[in-house]
């Protein structure tokens, strides 16, 4: 059992975010597991480090964090496919919202959002554990 939930921002009002809300709330039942399959967004020689309000928090540096994965951005609107996604376990199992943040950088004292050249486009990709 699996679903899948994509997220869309255009380039003028994406400022590192992508946001969703749900006419009704998602109850998942049992252990799942999130990873994103998909990423297009624009921006040459880039990684772009997605973290998700609903994942589980791991740690990076010594700071805890609800990162997805690590993907590269690529350019000239290049979708990248995550062929082999990195899967974490979901924390919050009822949300009428989800965020998905894209950072550029992870710092030890801010994060520096992820600037885009085109619209920006994340699909997640919900499973059973």
């Amino acid at each position: 059992m699996s679903f899948y939930i994509t997220l869309n921002e255009s380039q003028q009002h994406f400022a590192g975010t992508l946001r969703a809300e749900f006419s009704r709330a998602f109850r998942l039942r049992g252990e799942w597991e999130v990873g994103v399959i998909s990423l297009a967004a624009a921006n040459p020689d880039a990684l772009a480090w997605v973290f998700c309000d609903v994942a589980d928090f791991s740690y990076v540096n010594n700071a805890s964090l609800q990162i997805v994965d690590i993907l590269e951005a690529g350019g000239n609107k290049k979708i990248h496919k995550n062929v082999k996604p990195m899967y974490v376990k979901v924390l919050k199992k009822t949300f009428l919202s989800i965020n998905v943040d894209l950072k550029e950088r992870i710092e030890q004292s801010n994060d520096i959002p992820f600037q885009s050249s085109s619209d920006v486009t994340c699909i997640l990709h919900f499973r059973k554990a």
